[in-house]
């Protein structure tokens, strides 16, 4: 079971960097909804087991069409799989490309508000795991303000941190703990 999700990463916060800052050609504006603003930076792509553990990720523009596809590509890697993924990840066309690959595409069916049934509780309760992960990569690990200058350094301090959180997941599955459970650290 593999769990898949993209989330925004911010590049760059004043006015008129787009055209300034050497994130210029990967960068570019996308809407980031669960905080309701828009984001100039970069969307990371991660897919990950069910304990949280990154398999494989990416890094690209914020647009929607290229998350799908990161996705996919990832998912490629991983064929006799159930994939679970958000609404965004909906479509009949993009369910028949993951079967083409052996991969099982699971993602939120649509209800009627407040009618919430037992088996879509059951689909967020996994899809939290993931959600997880990028809590523990932009706030514990710092993630949200990564202070690089390049895609190339962005990409390091990625790569960095996911190294980072499967080590700390590794450490906590040999001694019993809950695998996300990381430690506080506070940089000091």
């Amino acid at each position: 079971m593999r769990l898949a999700d993209g989330t925004l990463i911010s590049c760059a916060n004043d006015p008129g960097c787009a055209s300034k800052s050497a994130f210029a050609g990967d960068a570019a504006y996308g809407r980031c909804p669960s905080k309701s603003l828009f984001v100039w930076g970069m969307r990371l792509v991660l897919l990950c087991d069910r304990k949280g553990v990154p398999v494989g990720y990416d890094l690209v523009g914020p647009a929607t069409g290229q998350e799908r596809q990161a996705v996919l590509d990832r998912a490629a890697a991983h064929p006799g799989t159930v994939l679970f993924c958000d609404g965004g990840f909906l479509g009949a066309d993009y369910q028949r490309q993951m079967e083409l690959l052996s991969v099982g595409l699971i993602t939120p069916n649509r209800h009627k508000l407040g009618t919430r049934p037992a088996s879509e509780v059951a689909k967020a309760r996994v899809r939290l795991v993931i959600e997880s992960v990028f809590a523990n990569l932009k706030l514990q690990m710092r993630l949200e303000r990564h202070l690089a200058k390049t895609t190339a350094g962005l990409a390091q301090r990625i790569a960095q941190r996911l190294l980072a959180l499967t080590i700390g997941i590794y450490l906590n599955t040999l001694t019993g703990r809950p695998p996300r459970a990381l430690a506080a650290y506070d940089g000091r």
